[in-house]
């Protein structure tokens, strides 16, 4: 996978993100398939902020052919912590 350049960390409340501030950060991933309902590409993005609501700008959004990486039915979680 590519790495892709990322937008500003913003929070509407903040005006950053602080990854090292040893505050709880909330995130958000998603996957958003093809509009062209091929079964091919989508996007993956992620969104940041301290409050609990999803903002509505992602901090990083790349396209992406899970396709590529996954070739059956896969289960995918994620689990983070301190």
């Amino acid at each position: 996978m590519v790495s892709a350049t990322s937008a500003n960390l913003g929070d509407d409340s903040t005006g950053s993100v602080d990854l090292t501030s040893e505050t709880t950060v909330n995130a958000w991933i998603d996957f958003r398939p093809s509009d062209f309902g091929d079964g091919k590409g989508g996007v993956l993005e992620v969104f940041m902020s301290y409050a609990p609501k999803r903002p509505p700008r992602p901090v990083l959004s790349a396209p992406l052919d899970l396709g590529e990486h996954i070739k059956d039915a896969a289960f995918v979680g994620f689990y983070a912590s301190t």
